[in-house]
């Protein structure tokens, strides 16, 4: 399914936690490890995989215009070789992603949605968290912070659920500020669950970032 080799999967799974630990370089490292993998096997899926989910640290760093290379080229390599999974979920999610980072709110939501709901239709589960609370991101952007309250909680049941949980502080972390000034407390305390969960996953950057967070509310 993924051209049989591991280091495509390796090095492309290593760089998300690298980006939540802080560690950029590292991240873009691996990602680069990645595509040189993906093209010596050469296999599409695999190529497809690496454009997108092996490149994720392109959105975790806010390179919009390595991500939207990359994305053209795996839309491209999935219409032409019919990898269905890029053309019907991972394209339209990774579409959202990009809209999230040039902040076009709606253009996120729809391009996002169709994608997550036919992963859920086929059982899917792993990365639903990540993608759950990226659209509450969009969600919230749009101003509807119910919408986005009720999918970020669900991500958080989810993640703790299924054990996927390298996402979870920021997710804990994105809470808080969906919930910030009309709970407050309620904020603090996500806050407070998003930084011992960094603290405990190694999630240096995620506390740097939940650290920041505090330092708004003692202001």
């Amino acid at each position: 399914m993924f051209g049989n080799d591991p280091l495509v999967l390796a090095y492309g799974f290593r760089a998300w936690p690298q980006c939540l630990e802080g560690d950029s370089a590292a991240a873009l490292a691996d990602t680069a490890e990645c595509a040189a993998a993906s093209k010596a096997v050469a296999h599409p899926f695999d190529r497809c995989w690496q454009l997108l989910v092996g490149s994720l640290a392109f959105y975790f760093t806010g390179d919009r215009d390595a991500l939207a290379r990359n994305l053209a080229e795996a839309k491209e390599l999935g219409e032409t070789q019919n990898v269905d999974f890029v053309n019907y979920v991972m394209g339209p999610v990774w579409t959202g992603l990009l809209h999230i980072l040039d902040k076009e709110w709606e253009d996120a939501i729809a391009a996002m949605t169709p994608g997550v709901e036919i992963w859920k239709a086929t059982g899917g589960g792993v990365i639903l968290p990540f993608w759950e609370g990226s659209l509450a991101i969009a969600h919230a952007g749009a101003g509807r912070r119910e919408v986005a309250r009720a999918l970020l909680d669900g991500a958080i049941a989810r993640a703790e659920e299924t054990g996927e949980t390298w996402y979870l502080p920021e997710l804990h972390r994105l809470l808080a500020g969906v919930l910030a000034g009309a709970d407050d407390g309620g904020a603090r305390e996500s806050l407070a669950r998003a930084r011992a969960l960094a603290e405990q996953s190694g999630a240096l950057g995620v506390a740097r970032r939940v650290d920041a967070d505090f330092s708004q509310f003692a202001a």
